[in-house]
């Protein structure tokens, strides 16, 4: 391992960008910490007798290792400490180019305003690139927005038009980008963040919005007696997986894939074997040509073997595996309750906010006339939804009992499961209490007594209605963690849909509790590649399998011959049905 430091100098005569000459910080230790949601940051930590006028002020630093570059950024503050043996220990904090973009603002000066009317967000973010280049300091690199850079690009970036003002700085501006972003991409449950890439290329640092998810991509089918259907690229590489589509019958399916490995050499060439009676959905890793890690593009497939109709689909999931055999322990990892959401209000521009129960209840009140009751619905849920059950007790006493729902999760022509639930509620006199469903229904059983859409004991004398949850709430982690509300106010948005599709991807991303794991490489392990914002394979102790991370820290350290890596990393539960 050779590291290499550089350091920017301008062109003495005015032509050109400028060059990088190699520095010797003598006797240093190194640390990098690249966070998805700081930024990145260099520290520089030397002992010496004499300074370093190199590092005494401020410019433009990158640091490699070999050609691989592991940091681009700039050095803002030195800070010299004179010791009583006349040693000076000189800290050095260099910022990646965020901290730039921070301090921009989108006008000549604080308070201005910066308008767009009916435009693209492929047009905005070159904008303002631009905007950030017009103000930034001397540098080599110029920021660049290229949509053939994005782990994901969605069509929406491209036609969907906005009128967005933004004040303050050109990362505010970016920062309110996000917002709409999360707004517009339905196909697709993440939030929006912006990273700055400095590391891609030595002449632009890229600004890439990218979604908090796992990292993945399709890159073509196989069909046997149909052949192979071209799908998608991906800017950085991925690992390189087959899934069957459909049961593999007749015969054992031998694949020939031609690929585009990580550092654009093409063809390379990966076989894989998929044995016969292996049931749909399953995954089979391809081992790629010796050297090679990961695949940005698929170019062909050629299969033998199989049955007709066989399809086989190449996909790109993840940039590292990590086993627990190559962690330094110890491994931390736990769940986070902070962030819990399960009930969220979106308020809109003018009266709109977020559809919070259905137009028409399910149930309307209804007398309950025996402690023995079955009802049916008087109308389906629209969709696959949690259900409202409110039992009012206009009484002179206390009553108790319970409520039995029967019903489905998917429409009758299925595949459909038969859900049921039974909770107990206490309702005091003159009062109503309800209570959020713990299963999602898409229809409630239509059929006679017993099975029924509800089957009521206890409440004789009071009255039940049923209605459906529509968006912004979570039924089940409402009973499983209390109730955990919040109201945005003052959101942006001008139609219904945004504030309804806003509120469903705040509750389904925080539901439940996200997963967190912390741990450090052993050092036969340690691979310095920028894995932040992408997508890592690790074992998770609470699920007692292997499970998708999405890196959002990794710090690496040198000193002499030694080499640290330590990674955090993510894992949201989707899973609306989560249980502990």
């Amino acid at each position: 391992m050779t590291l290499k430091f550089e350091g920017y100098v301008k062109s003495p005569d005015g032509f050109g960008t400028g060059t990088y000459e190699v520095l010797h910080p003598k006797g240093a230790s190194i640390e990098i910490t690249r966070s998805l949601f700081e930024g990145d940051v260099l520290q520089l930590t030397s002992v010496r007798n004499t300074p370093d006028p190199a590092l005494e002020k401020a410019r433009g630093i990158r640091l490699y290792e070999e050609n691989k570059k592991l940091f681009d950024g700039y050095l803002r503050a030195p800070d010299y400490r004179r010791g009583s043996n006349k040693y000076r220990t000189l800290t050095t904090g260099v910022y990646d180019w965020r901290k730039e973009l921070e301090a921009i603002y989108i006008t000549e000066s604080a308070g201005g305003t910066e308008s767009y009317v009916d435009r693209s967000i492929d047009f905005i973010l070159p904008d303002l690139c631009r905007i950030a280049n017009s103000a930034g300091v001397v540098k080599k690199q110029t920021y660049k927005y290229d949509p053939a850079r994005l782990p994901y690009h969605p069509s929406l970036f491209e036609t969907e038009l906005i009128s967005p003002t933004f004040t303050n700085t050109v990362w505010d501006a970016f920062t309110e980008l996000t917002k709409q972003m999360d707004i517009l991409e339905i196909s697709r449950t993440g939030q929006w963040v912006f990273k700055v890439d400095s590391l891609q290329d030595d002449n632009y640092i890229y600004i890439i919005p990218q979604m908090i998810s796992i990292d993945a991509v399709i890159f073509g089918d196989f069909e046997v007696g149909a052949g192979f259907t071209d799908h998608f690229t991906h800017p950085y590489g991925l690992m390189l997986w087959a899934k069957t589509l459909e049961d593999i019958t007749s015969s054992d399916l031998t694949l020939t894939i031609t690929y585009i490995d990580q550092g654009g050499a093409n063809p390379n060439t990966a076989t894989v074997m998929i044995p016969r009676d292996t049931p749909k959905g399953s995954y089979f890793s391809v081992p790629l040509e010796p050297g090679d890690k990961l695949v940005k593009d698929v170019t062909n497939i050629t299969g033998s073997g199989g049955g007709t109709g066989n399809t086989i689909r190449l996909e790109g999931k993840g940039t590292r595996t990590i086993p627990d055999w190559k962690l330094q322990p110890p491994k931390s990892i736990g769940k986070d309750y902070r962030k819990l959401l399960n009930h969220v209000v979106i308020k809109g521009k003018g009266n709109l906010k977020n559809q919070t129960l259905g137009d028409i209840p399910l149930l309307d009140s209804t007398s309950i006339t025996s402690n023995d009751f079955y009802v049916n619905p008087d109308t389906q849920p629209t969709m696959r939804n949690y259900l409202k059950v409110t039992i009012s007790n206009p009484t002179a006493g206390d009553k108790t009992g319970s409520v039995k729902l029967r019903g489905f999760s998917a429409p009758p022509e299925g595949p459909d499961e038969l859900l049921e639930e039974r909770f107990y509620l206490r309702v005091p006199a003159g009062q109503a209490i309800n209570h959020a469903t713990d299963n999602r229904y898409y229809s409630l059983s239509m059929n006679v007594s017993p099975n029924t859409g509800l089957n009521i004991t206890g409440f004789w004398g009071c009255t039940v209605k049923m209605e459906e949850f529509m968006y912004g709430v979570a039924g089940r982690s409402i009973n499983m963690f209390g109730l955990r509300a919040d109201t945005i106010l003052k959101v942006d948005f001008d139609t219904q849909l945004k504030c309804d599709s806003y509120a469903h991807e705040l509750v389904e991303s925080y539901h439940a509790p996200t997963v967190y794991i912390s741990a450090s490489l052993k050092p036969g392990y340690i691979d310095t590649s920028d894995l932040v914002g992408k997508t890592v394979r690790l074992e998770d102790e609470l699920t007692g399998t292997q499970e998708d991370f999405l890196c959002t820290k990794q710090v690496l350290r040198f000193s002499g011959t030694q080499r640290y890596e330590q990674i955090e990393a993510m894992r949201f539960n989707y899973d609306w049905e989560y249980t502990e």
